[in-house]
């Protein structure tokens, strides 16, 4: 599986959570500070995007150029 996917989509849900829980509270981020957190979350993003998260045969992070042709599949036991 996809690293940015496997970090991203619960930090996205926990982003969706606590927005809903202070819709009513004003957050104030200083102007300049907004290129930063761009530039620290695509940074990021761009240097986990040939990493996976492999559980078969063991868990380790992988990194492979092409991860889009990999299907992920759940197997039963």
């Amino acid at each position: 599986m996809c690293l940015e996917s496997l970090v991203g989509l619960p930090l996205i849900l926990a982003g969706v959570a606590l927005s809903i829980v202070f819709a009513d509270e004003t957050v104030r981020i200083a102007p300049s500070s907004w290129p930063l957190m761009a530039g620290v979350v695509l940074g990021t993003g761009f240097m986990v995007r040939d990493l996976v998260f492999e559980w078969r045969p063991r868990w380790r992070v992988a990194q492979v150029k092409n991860h889009g042709a990999i299907l992920v599949q759940w197997r039963g036991r």
